[in-house]
Parts: structure tokens; C-alpha cells; sequence
């Protein structure tokens, strides 16, 4: 794995991890920038650490991976593909014959994709559709804000902006609490202002 802190680190991207951190109790456009502006940090990263003769496009997985995942497209400058994998449950079969697959065949087969996330927790949804994508293409890497440390890579190639020992169940909660924790999506997309946290 390659972590953006680790390799680059400085005031600026502590700056920006403290902002996006679950207990920082931001939300909405500052914390959507501070996403956006460590996806670009990351893309500048995969330019230098990684080599591909293909083009690169950016795979979203919506929501939350949106900030990030535009800011690492904006970097490079390449096509963003929205994927929202909850609706089609082929995923889980690695069955290659989903909509998302069908409608962006030619740009996945002749790209370097990069599947991007803003969470990567245990790794289940994003590996389905890894092994889903391998199948028709095999230049594929992960992008993540926030990696979790159990996380078990395997052969993938990883690129993210920290590593995080925190272990929580997204919720419609705005503290850490009894193992739930602030949604990223909520969080990022405001949809949390409403929530009564004082139970």
C-alpha cells in the first residue's frame, strides 16, 4: 500500500486529515473540499509511484467516494465513471453482464482504473467489484481517503491518504459511540444536521 501521510507527509495534509476525521464533527462543503483536495494529492502520488501505458479513468463508488475520487479525476485530468454498486446486485457474482459494465466497456478495457472510495473498512465491496472489473481488464488499482488497518490487501494495488485503527459501523449518529460512528456519505453531504444525538 501507498499512504499519502506516510510518504509525503506535511502541515498541509495534517491539516486536511484533521478536518476529514470522523470525531473533527465537520460536515458538508469544507469537509467535500478537504476530500477533494487530498484526492488531488493522491492522484499526484499514483503519477509519480505508478507506471501504466494506458490512459487512467476514475471508477466512483457513490456516494461518499465522490469528493475524493473527482479531486484525483480533476489531477489527472481523465474520465469519472459513477458506479452505484448497491443497485445491482451482480456484483456480488462477479457477473461482468451489469449495466455499469455494459455502458463503459470501451473506456474500462483501454484505461488504468482507478476504483476510488472514501472508506475502505473491511474491503468486501470494493474487492467484488475488483474481481468483477479483472475479469475484462487487468490494470486496476484502489483509492481511498481513509484505509482501515486490518485491511488485507492481497496482490491489489492500494493507494490512500492514511490508515486508521478506528473501527465503526456507519450510522445515522454524529459521535463514536457503542462501536457506530458519523456516516462518511451523511457527513459529507450534510444529511446528518438533523440527527438527535443526545440518546
Amino acid at each position: 500500500m501507498r499512504i499519502l501521510n506516510e510518504t509525503y507527509d506535511n502541515e498541509r495534509i495534517r491539516e486536511l486529515i484533521s478536518i476529514c476525521k470522523s470525531n473533527s464533527g465537520v460536515m458538508g462543503a469544507r469537509l467535500r473540499a478537504a476530500h477533494h483536495e487530498l484526492g488531488m494529492m493522491v492522484g499526484s502520488m499514483i503519477v509519480k509511484e505508478y507506471r501504466s501505458d494506458k490512459p487512467f479513468a476514475v471508477v466512483l463508488l457513490m456516494r461518499s467516494a465522490a469528493p475524493f475520487g473527482e479531486g484525483i479525476a480533476d489531477y489527472l485530468d481523465c474520465p469519472l465513471l459513477f458506479l452505484d454498486e448497491k443497485h445491482d446486485r451482480r456484483w456480488k457474482m462477479n457477473d461482468c453482464n451489469n449495466k455499469f459494465i455494459m455502458d463503459n466497456r470501451g473506456t474500462i478495457c483501454q484505461s488504468t482504473l482507478i476504483l476510488a472510495d472514501a472508506v475502505i473498512n473491511t474491503g468486501e465491496t470494493i474487492s467484488q467489484i475488483y474481481d468483477t472489473l479483472i475479469k475484462i481488464t487487468d490494470d486496476i488499482m484502489l483509492a481511498a481517503n481513509v484505509i482501515q488497518s486490518g485491511f488485507d490487501p492481497g496482490s491489489k494495488t492500494v493507494f490512500g491518504t492514511r490508515l486508521s485503527d478506528n473501527k465503526f459501523k456507519g450510522s445515522q449518529v454524529l459521535k463514536q459511540r457503542d462501536g457506530k460512528g458519523p456516516d462518511t456519505g451523511d457527513r459529507l453531504f450534510r444529511t446528518l444536521a438533523s440527527v438527535d444525538d443526545s440518546a
